[in-house]
């Protein structure tokens, strides 16, 4: 998430650097002429009752997409537990809990649209996909219930081997966070929608038949520079990052920007990665795709290693005693926190 922080500067040294090395006209045509082919968007109801981000809709639909491909949170690392591992492990813990919930067989679909929503609201506000706006007027109250005795308790017994899971949705602590974000069931139709037309979609299918070749969630190792970097899905060699949006032409430019920040910030070329590919949920899992060799044609770089040498040298900071003490005491405070408690 912190590659769309950065590219949203431009002063950043990210921003600076693709300005510097690329010249993107030429691939943003090549996608435009894909997406004019797109079938019609998905439209929500004109007026929420409530200022909801559409960024919150959007996680909503991906925690979806995780879950169709069997991802579940609490065996998914956070990202290199920059802003404080117990925060972390407040996140994950509850989406944990939600996911369980999501997986029993009970729940309706609108009941798992209520919870896809709120987890959602978890994820938009730990992984930073809420607007600063909407972030300031609700952190402090989101900040007392998670560190409220009530929310420690339902944290801890989340992890909890054996113990019960009550119904995520009558819970106490899941009702004070209604409370602090209404739910109007225009956004559960809204998320409905989305997501039964992306996992009924011919490009979804052809998603789930490669699953022996899916990474869900990559973390990208150069993303410690900059805070993290973590990507939607990978299949084979193909990156995705999926984008729920009425406009995919609105969105080319740091669509793609943000897929060719994921491609350098492979530093050790982990996934081998030559294409990307720009996923639309709301319009029926439509795909826009550009190969990499096509955006190094009209860039300094002759090869994918020397963009990833080039944007290693600009970002990793020089070798520091004390930081790497830092960083190894924070790895193994983490460890210990999100160790599931036994008893």
């Amino acid at each position: 998430m912190s590659v769309t922080s950065e590219l949203a500067k431009a002063s950043s040294k990210t921003s600076l650097w693709l300005a510097e090395h690329f010249d993107l006209s030429k691939p943003l045509a090549i996608l435009l002429q894909q997406t004019a082919l797109f079938p019609p968007a998905i439209k929500p109801a004109p007026k929420y009752p409530y200022p909801y981000p559409w960024a919150t809709v959007g996680h909503a639909v991906e925690l979806r997409m995780d879950q169709a491909m069997g991802l579940n949170y609490a065996d998914t690392p956070a990202p290199y537990g920059i802003g404080g591992a117990t925060r972390e492990l407040g996140v994950h813990d509850a989406l944990d809990v939600l996911w369980r919930e999501m997986r029993q067989e009970r729940n309706t679909s609108r009941s798992n649209a209520w919870v896809l929503f709120y987890a959602g609201v978890f994820e938009g506000f730990f992984y930073g996909g809420v607007p600063v706006k909407w972030e300031k007027q609700h952190y402090k109250a989101w900040q007392h219930l998670a560190t409220s005795p009530e929310w420690m308790k339902f944290r801890s017994d989340s992890h909890r081997r054996g113990a019960p899971t009550p119904m995520v949705r009558d819970h106490p602590c899941i009702l004070d966070l209604a409370e602090l974000f209404p739910l109007n069931e225009r956004v559960v139709d809204d998320i409905i929608a989305v997501t039964d037309a992306t996992l009924s979609s011919r490009s979804w299918a052809e998603v789930m038949a490669q699953k022996g070749d899916l990474n869900a969630r990559p973390l990208f190792s150069g993303g410690k520079w900059i805070n993290g970097a973590d990507g939607d899905f990978i299949i084979k060699h193909r990156l995705y990052d999926v984008k729920t949006t009425i406009d995919p032409a609105r969105l080319l430019p740091s669509g793609l920007a943000q897929l060719l920040c994921y491609v350098a910030l492979d530093s050790k070329n982990r996934y081998q990665i030559d294409e990307m590919a720009l996923y639309f949920p709301r319009q029926h899992g439509a795909t826009a795709i550009i190969s990499l060799e096509e955006v190094l044609k009209r860039s300094t770089f002759r090869t994918p290693a020397e963009m990833r040498r080039s944007i290693r040298t600009l970002l990793e900071p020089p070798f520091s005693p004390e930081i790497a003490a830092r960083q190894e005491a924070l790895r193994l405070r983490k460890e210990r926190l999100l160790r599931p408690s036994v008893g």
